[in-house]
């Protein structure tokens, strides 16, 4: 059966399995959105004894991602808050790449032609919160053939993702 086929808008799919003394449920939903395009989620609810087995499993790995920005010369003369502002820039596209790494990304591609040259725009989308807990590996000016850059690389421990997720089941 194809989906565009379906009388309603959204399609919900539930899945229990059932493993020993665990239960999983799995949820996928997919909808089709107003300008055409297809949106699927899937979200998955565990129990304690799977985030206890986890934490084990995971004690002592890590999610490492880096962010970068030029240090430009916007400022003239101010070289502290050029590289400030820099600084800020690698900052915000480290975190944003943490909360990529542990979230969905919602891509979108549209193809334009003008006067017969056809112009493509993606456009990618993620929606999280600053993680907690992010440790600072680097943090400072890189100098190359292009000029100055700053680069921050962080890391989180993969356990703190399973506190929250922890968190999460007990306020429910």
């Amino acid at each position: 059966m194809r989906l565009h086929s379906l009388p309603m808008s959204c399609l919900l799919i539930l899945c229990v399995i059932g493993c020993s003394s665990t239960t999983r449920r799995i949820e996928t939903t997919v909808r089709s959105e107003p300008d055409g395009t297809t949106t699927v989620n899937r979200s998955e609810s565990v129990d304690g004894a799977v985030i206890a087995r986890l934490k084990t499993e995971w004690e002592g790995t890590y999610i490492e991602v880096s962010g970068w920005a030029p240090v430009t010369n916007k400022y003239p003369g101010e070289v502290e808050r050029n590289r400030g502002v820099a600084q800020d820039g690698a900052r915000l596209v480290a975190e944003t790449e943490l909360i990529k790494a542990v979230s969905a990304v919602r891509i979108t591609q549209q193809q334009t032609m003008i006067d017969r040259v056809p112009t493509t725009r993606v456009e990618s989308f993620v929606r999280g919160v600053a993680m907690p807990g992010a440790e600072v590996l680097e943090d400072g000016v890189v100098r190359g053939e292009a000029g100055e850059r700053w680069q921050v690389k962080l890391r989180v421990a993969k356990t703190v993702l399973l506190t929250i997720i922890e968190e999460s089941v007990r306020r429910r």
